[in-house]
């Protein structure tokens, strides 16, 4: 090959690599595919990653019937206040349970109720009823001896005795030795300790 020869083919080398060049640098630079394909790819694996942890978190809280606080405080302590046992309501309270039964008051036997009532009636007699010392005393002494009767068990002897007391204050009535109220009271009195030892 000549010096000319070679000078033109150099030249021509040349020209085609510089074209080259600036092919290279006039095209615009474009992004890979590749890199957006994978990041979609990734994107779509996050999403579907969460869904499944909602979905899994919403299953058990159904199953098992427990109830999302909200987010809201105030709206979470009420519906926690709300949620009352079912139990308490039906159980008894402590002071209830705790506080035992009062025992039935004593009643009183008739037997000494009515005495008493007939010695609170020989006393009325005597201060408002005029009768005089001496006949209280007999009417007190004929008391003593019928409880005397009922403490040693003999009944009939009590019952006989108050029918002679209810005869004495008969007599004293009908002499005017004792009248009014005080009367009335004490024959009363008489008559019904009288008819409470016939009947026992």
């Amino acid at each position: 090959m000549t010096a000319a020869a070679a000078a033109v083919a150099d030249a021509t080398t040349e020209r085609v690599a510089t074209a080259r060049r600036d092919r290279a640098v006039a095209a615009p630079h474009r992004p890979s595919n590749r890199h957006g394909l994978a990041a979609l790819a990734g994107l779509a694996l996050v999403v579907t990653v969460s869904l499944f942890a909602l979905g899994s978190i919403a299953s058990r809280f159904l199953a098992t019937g427990a109830t999302p606080l909200p987010d809201d405080p105030a709206a979470s302590s009420t519906a926690i206040v709300g949620v009352a046992s079912p139990s308490s309501s039906s159980s008894p309270s402590a002071s209830q349970q705790s506080s035992p039964s009062e025992p039935p008051e004593p009643t009183e036997n008739p037997l000494d109720a009515a005495i008493a009532d007939l010695r609170a009636a020989i006393e009325g007699a005597r201060g408002g009823g005029d009768l005089k010392g001496k006949d209280v005393n007999d009417l007190f002494k004929d008391v003593a001896d019928i409880e005397r009767a009922i403490a040693d068990g003999n009944v009939d002897a009590a019952g006989e005795k108050a029918r002679k007391l209810e005869d004495r204050v008969r007599g004293l009535i009908d002499k005017d030795e004792v009248g009014g109220e005080a009367g009335d009271r004490l024959l009363a009195a008489a008559t019904t300790l009288a008819r409470l030892l016939a009947s026992g």
